[in-house]
């Protein structure tokens, strides 16, 4: 193996690899870490620095936590070490022995511009919206009486504070899907619920079909967890075979993760047929049906079909849900709902994890779901203003764009006429805006001419945002961008 010693070499053999990275499937940050890994494992040797992740992110054209999330896959396998003032350097080759270990989670894509946020660009990769209007002063006094009475004790409730698993039941039973206080365990937020599925169930080797396209956090949960990655179309289409039947019967899985109202990304919401199928599909092949309803509540037309929950029988359907999106993202309460046995299961975990969610948080978020008739109505409100709003700028703006208008949620699924959306991503960074690219929603990597765009944004948000992207568009195509890749 050539030894490289300066800089200038390294960057070279990291660039070389790249290259050949560049059309496999998977989120960018994945393709990165193998780029590198082929790099750590053929050309560079133990001991050679590697370029700081600011320095490479430059390079290459993409966020820092791009580059952070590579690196993080690659330390955990042991490729790379780390220590302050000597910067980043190669391990060696970590022997076929030895196996890797699963990288942690990381939710780049989806989550880059909450860690590595710029004050200058707009982000239509979050939702935007705060809490005016929805935290009143009658529901923070509400809430901070119900703290009041709590202060004389320990405060460690590991299921979640008895209130608010209360209030959490009569709303999910009042939705039409029975249940009691003891079917529910209080997280900090949907993705931590997703977390604890992940890690109790999906371990190394375990077969998980998910939708295609889907939620990013999902992805990494499972992804982290070891899992298998198994897609099944968002809707199946009439008269042609039943995909998700046929996975089942193929290929077995342990589990299905799953959004059947106001799909992330697309908005779809299933039919309550289709959720009879899902439900007796998962009974008759003995897999558990996780089934996010963290959107159920952004309702912006009629309400959805009540929960897949409802119509199955046999205690293999868990669901999560969330205050996060209907109330406040700050307000990180979430939910799960499942048989008692399970909860037991998930409740040592998150005990473990951080011995109970903050119980500040909990008072507030009991608060909200008491007053949630008029929370849920404010907001459909202000969803409906948005999305207004948002298509007839792109329709005015970027009439070559396809989208159709969701029913809920609030994310639009946008289909670029021509060009590739990962590349084009990158350009709209250049003029100061952010959305997602489709690939880094889809477990193959599909869905390439697509981009999500959240369009629950304050309404100068949203204009300045979609003019930016149209001028972004029109630099990218007069350019010719058209191919895609890792190196800008």
């Amino acid at each position: 193996m050539k030894k490289l010693v300066s800089a200038t070499d390294v960057e070279r053999a990291l660039a070389a690899s790249l290259d050949r990275w560049t059309d496999r499937p998977g989120p960018l940050y994945q393709r990165l870490a193998g780029a590198l890994r082929d790099a750590l494992d053929h050309d560079i040797p133990a001991g050679a620095a590697l370029p700081p992740e600011r320095r490479l992110a430059t390079l290459l054209a993409v966020s820092r936590t791009t580059v952070v999330a590579a690196y993080r896959i690659l330390r955990a396998e042991g490729r790379l070490a780390s220590r302050q003032g000597s910067g980043t350097r190669a391990a060696g080759p970590v022997p076929s022995s030895q196996p890797s270990r699963p990288a942690p989670p990381a939710s780049m894509v989806t989550f880059r511009s909450l860690i590595d946020r710029d004050a200058a660009a707009i982000d239509l990769a979050t939702a935007g919206l705060g809490a005016e209007g929805i935290l009143t002063r009658d529901l923070l006094a509400d809430a901070s009486a119900e703290l009041s009475s709590l202060t004389g004790s320990v405060g460690y409730f590991p299921h979640g504070l008895p209130s608010l698993r209360q209030a959490v039941a009569r709303h999910l039973s009042g939705h039409g899907l029975p249940t009691s206080e003891q079917q529910i365990l209080v997280t900090s937020g949907a993705q931590q619920a997703i977390n604890l599925l992940a890690r109790l169930h999906a371990g190394h080797g375990t077969s998980v079909v998910l939708e295609n396209p889907t939620y990013a956090g999902a992805l990494d949960a499972f992804a982290a967890a070891g899992a298998r990655l198994l897609e099944i179309p968002v809707e199946e289409e009439p008269g042609r075979r039943a995909p998700l039947r046929q996975l089942l019967r193929r290929e077995r899985p342990r589990l299905l993760y799953l959004m059947p109202t106001f799909q992330n990304p697309t908005g779809a919401v299933s039919t309550v047929a289709r959720r009879q199928q899902l439900a007796a599909l998962a009974a008759e092949h003995h897999a558990l049906l996780i089934e996010d309803n963290t959107l159920e509540a952004l309702a912006i037309g009629p309400p959805p079909p009540p929960p897949v929950a409802s119509l199955g029988q046999h205690g293999n359907i868990v669901t999560i849900g969330s205050l996060s999106k209907i109330a406040w993202a700050g307000l990180r309460v979430g939910w799960i709902r499942a048989c008692q046995q399970l909860i037991g299961r998930l409740v040592m975990l998150k005990t473990a994890e951080d011995l109970g969610s903050s119980v500040p948080s909990q008072t507030l978020g009991r608060a909200v779901l008491d007053d949630f008739s008029r929370v849920s109505a404010l907001r459909a409100g202000q969803l409906r203003g948005c999305l207004e709003l948002a298509a007839g700028l792109l329709r005015d703006r970027l009439p070559d764009w396809s989208f159709n208008l969701p029913a809920g949620g609030q994310s639009l699924w946008l289909r670029l006429p021509c060009g590739d959306a990962e590349s084009f991503a990158r350009a709209a960074l250049r003029h100061g805006v952010t959305v997602i690219p489709g690939s880094q929603l889809s477990p193959d990597g599909s869905f390439r001419d697509h981009i999500r765009l959240q369009f629950l944004q304050p309404s100068d948000v949203l204009c300045e945002g979609i003019r930016r992207l149209a001028a972004a568009w029109d630099g990218y195509t007069a350019a010719g961008t058209r191919s895609l890749g890792v190196i800008a």
